[in-house]
This record gives structure tokens, C-alpha cells and sequence, in this order.
């Protein structure tokens, strides 16, 4: 139950000083933190092997000389009860009129101008005008080689525009029946 000091850790302003002791009795190694002169028994690491007590003793005075001391919570003079107290609104909130009707109405009837297109839109769009003109190409071609190439072609189209979300699984049913009748 004696405590051997092995080694001894300090700052270069010697305000923090990591101490790693061996107890005999318990067979380990602790490490000790000392803030000036004060031992603070929170920080005592216990460990059974030596080479982790040297380790964390230089990561304790490395941690200690980091961290800053925490400032002493300050009491207000007169605090304002919490429960039940509404927060008063910002000075915009209660300033700002609503909107009156005639601006409203413009803005339902103005709502393409400075209107950025949702891009899964357009792709829609554009994938179901390709889908459409791919298929009328297929009915309208005679050569069998490649009327099968635009068949697997558009086939694959679809099937990407369905998992990606941009055919619904009707619309999907609905194109490859489609082509099923031009193909044959």
C-alpha cells in the first residue's frame, strides 16, 4: 500500500504538475494531477500497466495546460421569472402588415416570372417526349435489326426513368405496352 513516485510531469510555468506513483498493494499505477500545488482527485487515472500511466500522465498535462479554467456563474439583480412569460416578438413581426389581396393575386397570376424550373420536371418532361419519339421511330421502321436495337434501347429508358422516379409504374406498364405492339 506505498505509493513509489516513477515519474513527474510539469508545465513551464509549473502551475501544472502530472505525478505517476506505483502502489504495491494494488499493483498499479496512478496518475496524478496537481493544479497549482492542489492535487485534484477527480483527474486520477488508474491503470495496471506502465508504459499507459507515462502516456496519459503527458496527454493529462497536455489536456491541462489547453483547457481553461471555467468562470464562476454571475447572478443577475433582478431575474424575470421564466415559467409562464411569453418572449416579447421582434419589431419586425409585429411591424409587418400582411399582405393585402391585390398583391397576393399578383403574385398566384406572376408565378412563372423569375421561376426557376424544377430540373426533375424538365428531365420528366424531356424523358417522356424522347420515350414518345422513340416509339413512333420503332413503328415507322422497317429493318427488324433495328427496330430490336431502338426496342432494347427505349426498353432500358424506361426502366431508368422508372427506378429513378420519373415514370410513375403505370406510366412504365403504359410504354412498354406500347412498344411490345410496335416491335412485333
Amino acid at each position: 500500500m506505498t505509493e513509489r513516485l516513477i515519474n513527474h510531469f510539469e508545465s513551464a510555468d509549473k502551475k501544472y504538475s502530472v505525478k505517476v506513483y506505483y502502489e504495491s498493494g494494488n499493483r498499479e499505477y496512478i496518475c496524478k494531477l496537481f493544479v497549482a500545488g492542489k492535487h485534484r482527485t477527480q483527474a486520477d487515472y488508474f491503470t495496471d500497466d506502465k508504459n499507459d500511466a507515462l502516456m496519459t500522465a503527458a496527454n493529462m498535462l497536455q489536456r491541462a495546460e489547453i483547457k481553461k479554467p471555467r468562470k464562476a456563474p454571475t447572478v443577475r439583480k433582478n431575474p424575470a421569472p421564466r415559467i409562464g412569460t411569453a418572449r416579447p416578438r421582434r419589431v419586425s413581426q409585429v411591424t409587418k402588415a400582411p399582405p393585402t389581396k391585390r398583391l397576393v393575386k399578383r403574385r398566384k397570376q406572376n408565378t412563372d416570372v423569375g421561376y426557376f424550373p424544377n430540373p426533375i420536371k424538365s428531365a420528366r418532361t424531356e424523358i417522356v417526349e424522347e420515350i414518345r419519339a422513340r416509339v413512333n421511330h420503332i413503328a415507322s421502321e422497317k429493318d427488324i435489326i433495328r427496330k430490336q436495337a431502338l426496342v432494347s434501347y427505349t426498353e432500358g429508358v424506361i426502366h431508368a426513368a422508372n427506378v429513378c422516379g420519373v415514370l410513375t409504374f403505370n406510366e412504365a406498364l403504359k410504354y412498354r405496352a406500347l412498344l411490345k405492339k410496335y416491335a412485333a
